[in-house]
């Protein structure tokens, strides 16, 4: 079989799961389909993400993050590219395909979000988004969908049959939260980011959605009933002076001096964060997917994430500690009570290791193999 990738939209140290899923992707379905054809098409600042592995990359002239020229070619030079190339199926892994490409076509779809939160997105992008993904999913005999609640949302916004759906969760592996040497280095690497055991890790950026002041009001309340002193630590994107007003509002509540916002973390440091961190909170209110949460409970951190979070506790199952997200008080309860029961931390370090063990990528690959293998 020959196998064409679009991963235009894969750039390394881009925001969100997209690159972590399309890097990890296109190595699994390598190693497992050794006798396929697989061509990668990628824009040229994602080209090293996927050199080395046993594909053909082809890499077009022009900046990835340029977003018109990226349109044109992925909807016009793209079917000519794949007439060329002549593969039996055209995948695309970031939501949408070259809906002309003259051959069958399928789609990876990771999340909604530019239709549940639109006042992120600038109009001409909901735009193109709303045209592009409709299309794409229209056109793909196959829908690739990351959990059941993006399968919801494709058949709900889209009005995509739930037949041409298939739900096949991403992996994660010791690759994805990168191997920590020691508590000695990890300290050393912390202490440089200024983060100081024990502590408390957010990774959920600065978005409204994410839930970041019910976090931050809970945090004061409990920092009232520890014995401890935790720090919390915020990592992600900043959003519109995200930061600025959660400072702000750590300033009113006294607790200023504990905050910690170290921005986006490499991979080289999250394996050194999940590692040393008592406790993982994910309070977002949507997630297509939620690579954070398996990378902590792979970790071998305690989660605590809000019931209502999009696929988050389809993810997470009975491994995690889950929280009505909108409710300080409750939040506040849960967070005292993940730190100072000890059985229960145990018994949340080892189901969410097992949960974690789960979701392979060599499996989502084999299961995406045999798709399209099928007549």
């Amino acid at each position: 079989m020959r196998l064409c990738l679009v991963a235009l939209a894969v750039l390394p140290g881009e925001i969100g799961g997209v690159e972590t899923y399309g890097r990890a992707m296109v190595q699994a379905l390598a190693e497992e389909s050794p006798h396929d054809d697989i061509v990668i098409v990628t824009a040229s600042e994602g080209a090293a993400v996927f050199r080395g592995l046993r594909v053909r990359v082809i890499e077009v002239p022009f900046k990835a993050k340029s977003r018109i020229a990226r349109v044109a070619l992925e909807q016009l030079w793209l079917p000519i590219l794949v007439r060329h190339i002549g593969p039996d199926w055209v995948l695309g892994l970031a939501n949408v395909l070259p809906v002309f490409a003259p051959c069958r076509k399928a789609v990876v779809v990771h999340d909604v979000m530019w239709r549940r939160f639109p006042s992120y997105y600038p109009r001409l992008r909901r735009l193109y988004l709303n045209a592009m993904v409709s299309s794409s999913c229209c056109v793909a005999e196959k829908i690739i969908a990351v959990s059941h609640a993006t399968a919801g949302d494709v058949t709900a916004f889209f009005g995509v049959e739930p037949r041409k759906i298939h739900v096949v969760y991403a992996g994660v592996s010791l690759e994805d939260v990168g191997l920590s040497n020691g508590s000695a280095e990890s300290v050393r690497v912390l202490k440089g980011m200024g983060i100081a055991p024990p502590f408390i890790f957010s990774p959920t950026s600065m978005f409204p959605h994410k839930r970041n002041e019910v976090l931050l009001r809970a945090y004061a309340r409990t920092r009232k009933t520890l014995k401890e002193d935790y720090q919390l630590v915020f990592s992600g994107v900043d959003y519109r002076g995200g930061w600025e007003k959660t400072l702000a509002l750590a300033g009113e509540l006294g607790v200023a001096p504990s905050v910690r916002y170290i921005g986006w973390a490499p991979r080289t440091q999250l394996s050194h964060i999940y590692r040393q961190a008592a406790l993982v909170t994910y309070l977002s209110r949507y997630e297509g997917f939620g690579f954070p949460v398996l990378e902590a409970m792979l970790a071998g951190c305690p989660v605590l994430a809000a019931k209502t979070s999009g696929a988050v506790p389809e993810i997470i199952g009975d491994a995690g500690f889950l929280t009505d997200g909108d409710d300080v008080e409750q939040v506040a309860v849960d967070i005292h009570r993940i730190l100072t029961d000890h059985p229960l931390r145990q018994t949340l370090q080892t189901r969410g290791l097992e949960r974690a063990n789960e979701f392979s990528w060599r499996h989502a690959a084999q299961r995406i193999r045999s798709l399209l293998a099928e007549v």
